[in-house]
């Protein structure tokens, strides 16, 4: 068999495995940075594009694609409205309201960069983040947590909205 017969049966085969054997899996990440200077946090999540137009259509009550609108007001208002609505914090026992800056969509990921005041370095932080739980009850939510230079994780997911990271 020559070498592109080879390489045909062998990419056939991979793209019937991929097929047969492939599962949806629903994760999104969220960064949290504490900024010394401006005395925030300054929180990113990173989002599949197409997971998050599908539960913005559900909000928005109409077909809603990101790629096509990311500058206009009724996309940073509906964008604005999902995040707020799915995620909270509470600085070492204090509810603090989070400040959406605003969104960037790149090809099928979407960033969402949210900010919060605080006074003092925090040395406990709550973390609630239901994004896209309404899309998938197997949705899991990455949240990493940078604090001077510690690092912390947690893993959010429907049985478990809430998370809590000590420094």
């Amino acid at each position: 068999m020559n070498f592109s017969k080879r390489l045909l049966t062998s990419l056939l085969f991979f793209s019937i495995f991929c097929t047969v054997f492939a599962h949806d899996f629903y994760v999104s990440i969220c960064q949290i940075d504490d900024n010394v200077k401006s005395k925030s946090l300054e929180i990113t999540f990173k989002l599949f594009t197409d997971d998050f137009e599908r539960v913005l259509e559900a909000v928005a009550a109409d077909t809603f694609k990101l790629s096509l609108q990311p500058e206009s007001k009724q996309a940073h208002d509906v964008v604005s409205k999902y995040i707020l609505k799915n995620f909270s914090m509470e600085i070492d026992g204090e509810e603090r309201k989070p400040e959406f800056i605003g969104f960037e969509v790149e090809v099928d990921i979407t960033w969402c960069y949210v900010e919060v005041k605080r006074d003092t370095i925090p040395t406990n932080l709550s973390i609630r983040n239901t994004i896209l739980f309404d899309l998938s009850d197997r949705q899991t939510n990455i949240v990493h947590v940078q604090v001077g230079d510690t690092l912390k994780s947690l893993l959010l997911h429907k049985d478990k909205e809430r998370g809590s990271v000590r420094f």
